[in-house]
């Protein structure tokens, strides 16, 4: 694509470097602040997913459950986290290069828009989109997310650019690259797969009608094909892996029950009954469980997800008037100038950021804007001179900008069924704005021409709709409780606890109720080794959140840690109520162990056996018990299954050497002295031990 005048040029390298220079700012701004630094909920798991699918390392850091993302379908779209991945691979672990290469993509990403909003407007359009895109401070703090939004604000307008030259040339080549773009896209965010028929239908106006039938029948079979290949790729290995048909993700049934029942308010997880706090994909599991209980049988994903699907469409067709409002409601709350948060609070980081706190640009001015501009767009394809059909078919202005609108009013519909956070509309916005760059164009040019009624009716109506989209008409505001509560956890990822205590009690001050809040100064405080106060505050949060289960498994480690031994087993057992599980039933066993009530652990432990396997772990602890009770063969036996199952284990080792000498087998004893001194030489109670018994270390 040419650019167009040596002018033009020098202006769109300004811009672009423009934007690098604010994005590189922000970054050396925000490059030591624990929450920029820190992904919480989903951006965790994203962090997560790809650094075990580039590392093979799959353990968890903050105590979440394992959600088990290489044996079940996707949970959430994953071309995001596997694109994070080959990041990780090239750069290891290092929490600055992905957020460091998004800021890069988001300045190039000028260039895209310009392109786009060119060949729809014109070169003074595209320059003013290119540059309300390079100061629009959202995208900038996404950018610096680990989210899937600046991916989607790079494939969308490439999308767009590759119909075009599909469209221009009529070739293969073109309908694979936009076909394959769309597929990408699909598996990115699941709600777009959505738009694929309305393309079809879109290609059939406006490739086929112009190209004849047997050229054009070709190309869109092979968009067809290439939108289809990553889904499919995703679907057969959701059903490989997973053993499940599950198109993309399995997170529909659970996000349309969200949005639709009877304590939805469009923008916050509610959930009636007692399903397990929904806090993010980590938890899903957990819900899982809770619906095979009330099924009484074990489930695949993919009918957990019609579970909620069918309680959804029961309250839509039972309560259809309240669907209708609640959903005008998202539709307002979408396209409203207050933020709706479902993680961190952006307009909190704007606030201390200097760099974001400088850019002015709003959604309610591109919202504003572009509202004149699509106006003008349908008048002038409506009324723009010849009869309607001709100039909608030749134009290419005409025929692109309903594809983009198009393209927008089905993604944003989608959610007339879910529910909305601000940040499910930013990708939208880089289209948006190429309408918003018309609009502002029109009215300077309006201005310039001194058409003053036309000029001055249009920013009138710019005006309005400012105001009702800053409108808050559903008095939604920042849960300042939780902002502190967030920050406060980020501290304690980067062990500063004194700082992420103070953050939790800041929280409290302003909500005394905020249980979440309690639950994590607790743990803050028992990290500082504040066992007693963190015991309190425990305590507080389980009154307020009877049913988080990781409050009563925290409180019996805590109580365990102080050898309050049967306090620990009421704790353990409360949160066994709430969902048993190997490792609870394991930490039952062991307190009675450490209460020297060994006829009572020896069979939890045998009882946790029967239900979850004969893991090392209990088979190492059964061994003690029977060596104390002077079972010594019973003793040997379990501990040298044990040892099969973990060969290297030392504490085994140690106890079967203890078992030898009690049996007197100084040819097992000799042989667990070599295999102690083979994993650490020069062990000096084994190298004793040896002499004891006439052995020679060197053998």
């Amino acid at each position: 694509m040419r650019i167009g005048n040596n002018t033009t040029i020098r202006l769109i390298i300004m811009i672009f470097f423009i934007a690098l220079g604010v994005r590189v700012a922000y970054f050396i701004e925000m490059k030591a602040d624990p929450e920029y630094l820190q992904p919480s909920v989903d951006a965790y798991y994203h962090d997560y997913w790809a650094w075990g699918l580039a590392s093979g390392d799959w353990r968890l850091k903050y105590g979440q459950r394992d959600p088990e993302i290489q044996s079940t379908p996707y949970f959430r779209a994953p071309a995001y986290p596997y694109m994070l991945s080959v990041v990780y691979t090239v750069f290891g672990h290092d929490p600055l290069a992905p957020r460091l290469l998004q800021h890069v993509f988001g300045a190039l990403n000028c260039f895209l828009i310009f392109f786009l909003a060119r060949r729809l407007f014109g070169n003074k359009t595209a320059l003013l989109a290119s540059f309300m895109y390079a100061v629009y401070w959202p995208f900038v703090y996404f950018e610096g997310e680990l989210r899937e939004v600046t991916l989607l604000c790079v494939l969308l307008p490439m999308f767009i650019l590759l119909v075009m030259r599909l469209c221009d040339e009529g070739s293969l080549k073109w309908a694979l690259l936009a076909g394959l773009t769309l597929g990408v896209i699909s598996v990115t965010r699941a709600n777009y797969i959505l738009f694929f028929p309305f393309s079809l239908v879109w290609l059939y106006m406006f490739l086929i009608k112009n190209n004849g039938k047997s050229g054009g029948w070709k190309i869109v079979v092979m968009f067809s094909i290439f939108v289809s290949l990553p889904i499919s790729v995703v679907a057969a290995r959701n059903y490989v892996y997973g053993n499940d048909f599950v198109l993309v993700s399995s997170n529909m049934g659970i996000n349309l029950y969200i949005g639709n029942n009877n304590l939805s308010d469009g923008h916050s997880v509610r959930l009636p009954g007692d399903i397990p706090i929904f806090r993010s994909a980590f938890s899903y599991l957990d819900i899982v469980e809770h619906v095979e209980e009330i099924e009484q049988r074990d489930l695949q994903h993919s009918e957990v997800s019609q579970y909620f699907s069918k309680l959804a469409v029961e309250y839509i067709i039972e309560y259809p008037f309240e669907t209708f409002v609640l959903g005008c409601k998202k539709m307002a709350m979408l396209f409203g100038g207050t933020t709706i948060e479902s993680e961190k609070n952006q307009e909190t980081f704007r606030r201390r950021s200097v760099v974001l706190s400088g850019l002015p640009l709003s959604f309610s001015v591109v919202l504003s804007f572009s509202i004149v501009g699509v106006l003008v767009f349908f008048r002038r394809v409506f009324f723009g001179g010849r009869l309607p059909p001709p100039s909608l078919f030749s134009n290419d202005s005409y025929k692109y900008g309903i594809l983009v609108l198009l393209l927008i009013a089905v993604y944003c519909s989608s959610y007339f069924l879910f529910f909305v956070t601000s940040r499910f509309r930013v990708p939208c916005v880089a289209l948006i704005m190429v309408f918003s760059a018309y609009g502002a164009n029109f009215l300077l040019s309006e201005f310039g021409m001194r058409n003053y009624k036309r000029a001055i009716g249009a920013s009138l109506l710019v005006v309005l709709f400012y105001f009702l989209s800053n409108a808050n008409l559903f008095d939604i505001h920042s849960d300042q409780a939780k902002i502190e509560s967030d920050r406060g956890l980020a501290y304690a990822r980067e062990n500063r606890f004194d700082d992420a205590i103070e953050s939790y009690q800041k929280a409290i001050e302003i909500n005394p109720s905020y249980g979440s809040a309690y639950n994590n100064l607790a743990t803050a405080l028992a990290a500082r080794g504040d066992l007693q106060q963190a015991t309190v505050n425990y305590i507080q949060a389980s009154q307020l959140l009877p049913n988080e289960r990781s409050i009563w498994i925290n409180l019996g480690l805590i109580s365990h840690k102080m050898e309050m031994y049967d306090t620990a087993i009421i704790y353990y057992k409360e949160a066994e109520l709430l969902r048993e599980d190997e490792m609870l039933s394991f930490r039952i066993a062991y307190s009675l162990l450490k209460k020297d009530d060994n006829s009572g652990a020896e069979d939890r432990f045998k009882k946790t056996m029967e239900s979850y396997g004969r893991s090392s772990s209990i088979l190492f602890q059964l061994g003690r018990i029977y060596l104390d009770a002077g079972k010594l063969e019973d003793a040997k036996q379990v501990l040298l299954e044990a040892l099969q199952k973990s060969p290297n284990n030392l504490l085994i080792l140690w106890v079967l050497t203890e078992c030898a000498e009690a049996l007197h087998d100084i040819e097992g004893l000799h042989k667990y002295i070599q295999s102690i001194l083979a994993l650490e030489p020069g062990n000096a109670k084994a190298i004793v031990l040896a002499e004891k018994y006439g052995l020679s270390v060197g053998d």
